[in-house]
Parts: C-alpha cells; sequence; structure tokens
C-alpha cells in the first residue's frame, strides 16, 4: 500500500495568542499529532543538545524520554536543516500511524523549510494564521512592560506591533506560494468544533470531532518549547476565552481610536477580528 504523504498544519501567530490550546484542540480528534514549536526545539538541539533533551515534553515525560523526541539525538547532524526537518516529520508520521502533524514555530524560516521539502514533493502543507483580537492581546502583554515605559505607551506599541504582524503575515506566505487560512481565536473559543472541523477538513481530513466532553487532556500532544501553558495539563485541557481587558479603558477606547482607523483603511475588519 502506498505510503500516505505527511501533511503538515503549519500555525503562524504571535505568542500569546492560543497557539498552544489550538493545537492541542487539533491533536485530541485523534487523527492528529502535535510537535509544538518545531523550529526552535530542532535549533536548540543544535545549539546544546543535552540540555534540550532535559526540557519537559507536554507528553509528561522529559524531552530523552518522550517517544517522539527521545530519537532526535540519532538525527544526521551534517545534514541540512530541511534535510532533517523532513526526516523528523516522516519519522514521527511513521510512528505515531498519523499523517497530519501541526507545527506551531512562529517564524517564516519554518515556512520557508517546509517549502523547500513541498517544491520536492515529499510534503504538504497548511498554513494557519491564528490572530487573537488586538485588544485581548495588548492586555494579556500587559506585564512585559518594558522598563521605564508608562503603561498607556506600551498599549500602544504593542497595538501597532500586532498590526505590523498580522497584516505581513499572510503576504509573506503567500510570497513563499502558500494560500494561508485565517482563524480568530474567539471564534475558535466560542464554536472549537467547527473551527477544528473546517480546519482539518481543509488539510485533508474528514469526520474529525473534538472530544464530547470537551476535555483536551488526552491529546496526542508533545511541544518541547513553546508556552510553559503546554506543560500544565489541568489549564490547557479547557479552552477557555478570557474578557479581562472589557475592564481596561486603554483597550476598550484608546487601542480603537490608535488603529481603527488603519484597519478601516485596509479593510481589515472581518480578517483581523476588529
Amino acid at each position: 500500500m502506498e505510503k500516505p504523504v505527511v501533511k503538515i498544519i503549519l500555525i503562524q501567530s504571535l505568542g500569546h495568542s492560543g497557539s498552544t490550546i489550538f493545537e492541542r484542540a487539533l491533536a485530541s480528534t485523534g487523527h492528529v499529532t502535535s510537535l509544538g514549536e518545531v523550529y526552535q526545539t530542532l535549533r536548540g538541539l543544535d545549539e546544546d543538545a543535552d540540555a534540550e533533551m532535559r526540557r519537559a515534553c507536554s507528553c509528561g515525560q522529559r524531552a530523552q524520554h518522550c517517544p517522539i523526541w527521545s530519537e532526535m539525538s540519532q538525527t544526521d547532524s551534517g545534514s541540512s536543516y530541511a534535510d532533517r526537518l523532513g526526516s523528523f516529520v516522516n519519522r514521527v508520521s511513521e510512528k505515531t500511524g498519523n499523517n497530519i502533524l501541526v507545527d506551531s514555530s512562529k517564524c517564516i524560516e519554518q515556512a520557508r523549510a517546509y517549502r523547500a521539502l513541498l517544491c520536492r514533493g515529499l510534503i504538504q502543507v497548511h498554513p494557519v494564521v491564528l490572530v487573537r483580537d488586538y485588544r485581548a492581546w495588548c492586555s494579556s502583554r500587559k506585564f512585559r512592560q518594558h522598563l521605564g515605559e508608562s503603561g498607556t505607551w506600551h498599549y500602544i506599541r504593542r497595538a501597532w506591533h500586532w498590526l505590523a504582524y498580522n497584516l505581513s503575515i499572510r503576504q509573506r506566505l503567500m510570497y513563499l506560494g502558500y494560500q494561508p487560512q485565517v482563524v480568530l481565536y474567539e471564534d475558535f473559543a466560542k464554536y472549537p468544533g467547527r473551527i477544528v472541523q473546517g480546519v482539518l477538513e481543509t488539510a485533508g481530513c474528514t469526520g474529525a470531532r473534538l472530544p464530547e466532553n470537551g476535555d483536551l487532556s488526552l491529546s496526542d500532544h508533545h511541544a518541547v518549547r513553546g508556552n510553559n501553558l503546554r506543560k500544565d495539563r489541568a489549564r490547557s485541557s479547557r479552552i477557555r476565552y478570557s474578557e479581562d481587558w472589557k475592564t481596561d479603558w486603554r483597550t476598550r477606547r484608546l487601542l480603537p481610536f490608535v488603529i481603527g482607523p488603519e484597519l478601516f483603511r485596509r479593510h481589515a475588519m472581518r480578517k483581523y477580528g476588529l
């Protein structure tokens, strides 16, 4: 029987946009294996393999004991990054029996590496741009204020950063020849079953469903790099949506005034969740 082609769902997003819970939801369907931020993990192995292997994996084991990542020490370090990546994803597919893998590497370099494999006909890639409402995203980042930066200026700076990234990432992916699918985190939080099913159908997987009880803790999830939420099964086993940002006047009044006109000018309201 012919071996099915490996399909990669590549999540591109800003940090704190919900990619950890989103990829865990995809992996909870039983048709998908999620690998976290693969680019950062493979680069970490290049820099210090022993330290990287001591990191905790979201499966509950150290990477050196994880059934997925424990074999990475056997990879030929002399080969190119794209070759190593191709070898890795094919090995994971064979080991798990799933030909759909989720990679939440939040960098365009990973998309370029997959593009090289795609051009050789070795894999298929389905990029997903995950976008969180800019008001909620800025509010979630307020604890990372730069030294000497006022609270209000921090919100404005973050809002423009959100705008620049989300207006450019789709264009950069399209420049590489991809047709990215845009998913709003708020839509996912409200209608998780519908969004997950839509993403997987785009990747060629029909009939996938989330667990009826909504518990994501049994998902096939092996993330060594990413948000620390990946290691907390209690918090990452349920889909949540926080509306704490609505209590801050800066997110409710200031930010729409600052970047709202630019979103209107670019006709980005529907695509980017204003």
